[in-house]
């Protein structure tokens, strides 16, 4: 669970919220893991447009207050 959330906020961590897309690396570029040629704009919910049920890395992330840490 731990390596999900860490490969997530490296790679591109996102949540519906803008504010949260800007501070969050690539977090505007995730691909739709069924269909390359979509983006998955709601990063940390199962549905992709966002809103709704959160996913492993939603919960963790406001588990987290909504701040992403790197393991550097």
């Amino acid at each position: 669970m731990l390596a999900i959330l860490v490969s997530l906020c490296l790679l591109s961590p996102a949540v519906t919220h803008k504010h949260y897309q800007k501070e969050l690396p690539n977090a505007d570029r995730v691909p739709d893991p069924a269909n390359a040629n979509y983006l998955w704009a709601g990063v940390g919910h199962l549905n992709a447009k966002g809103g709704g049920t959160r996913n492993a890395f939603g919960v963790d992330f406001k588990a987290n207050n909504f701040v992403c840490t790197s393991m550097n």
